[in-house]
């Protein structure tokens, strides 16, 4: 103890191993020595858990089609610990309806000494009801005392009736339009700047783009610059690349710039989704951030 110093910590770093052990118990005892008194609780413990598997589930095939079929997917993954049994709790939610609208899923899933992984898929039910749009099933880990939840804790697969490409997309609403082109001009005659591309990658009414939501819109998130456009599940062949830049010259995309996130604000509307600068604003108070659509024909 330096003078005037009132208080010192005791570090306990155990050593990390993959060996099964009951709980430990760590004692540090105050011993008698010149220039000091004891306390009565000169003893104190702390204990030693054992180290856990750790499980994560991730979205493998995110969109599951009904016609013609093509099953979603998810990947529930476990690291860490491999060379015993987990039992994964799971839960199945979402606007779709287990049973209904896709085949049910298990409330669990046993991992065997050595698997990291294992894949559920997501199957559409022939009489599922997806006219009106897509539904998402959202599949959570449930807490359990005998594994370590690391994120994401919750992915997402999206159910849809159908995926169309821009090129039917456009001869659906547009059969006037001749000859496609990647960027085809906007239709005449209805009084908006929209871009055709636009509609169909951000899942617009394609006759009243103005009258629907889905373009992208800039928020300030809990201190994150974020932006918000919806993500159609029946939309092929697009990409959406969202980038952020501090002085408009470089722009910055992936996973160690941009996060995307899932929330419970779009239940309803699961096709909308947020992404998010992974500097916040008190990191840097000057960001901009945008989203580009990059079609491949």
């Amino acid at each position: 103890f330096a003078p005037g110093q009132e208080a010192a910590s005791l570090l306990v770093n155990p050593y990390v191993d993959t060996i099964s052990e009951w709980q430990e118990v760590v004692s540090v005892t105050i011993l008698s020595g010149a220039g000091y008194l004891v306390a009565n609780a000169c003893t104190v413990t702390a204990t030693i858990d054992d180290l856990l598997p750790c499980v994560a589930v991730e979205a493998l095939e995110p969109v599951a089609v009904q016609n013609p079929l093509q099953p979603g997917a998810f990947l529930v993954r476990r690291s860490a610990i491999l060379d015993r049994n987990v039992l994964v709790r799971l839960r199945a939610q979402g606007t779709a309806t287990s049973g209904v609208d896709y085949v049910a899923l298990p409330s669990y899933v046993n991992m065997l000494p050595n698997q990291t992984t294992c894949i559920l898929e997501v199957i559409p039910k022939a009489g599922a009801n997806l006219s009106a749009g897509s539904k998402s099933v959202d599949l959570v880990i449930q807490p359990d005392p005998y594994y370590t939840i690391l994120p994401p804790s919750l992915a997402r697969v999206l159910l849809v009736q159908e995926q169309v490409s821009f090129a039917a997309w456009t001869e659906r609403y547009f059969p006037e339009s001749a000859t496609f082109q990647a960027a085809p001009p906007m239709a005449a005659g209805e009084g908006s700047t929209t871009p055709s591309i636009w509609r169909y990658a951000f899942g617009l009414d394609p006759y009243q783009p103005g009258d629907s939501s889905g373009l992208p819109v800039l928020t300030i998130r809990d201190g994150w610059f974020a932006v918000t456009f919806r993500e159609p599940a029946s939309v092929v062949g697009v990409k959406y690349l969202v980038e952020v830049s501090e002085d408009l010259i470089t722009w910055r995309d992936g996973t160690d710039y941009v996060e995307r996130l899932l929330l419970p604000d779009y239940a309803d509307d699961p096709e909308k989704t947020l992404y998010r600068s992974k500097r916040s604003m008190d990191e840097s108070s000057r960001q901009f951030i945008r989203v580009r659509v990059l079609y491949e024909q």
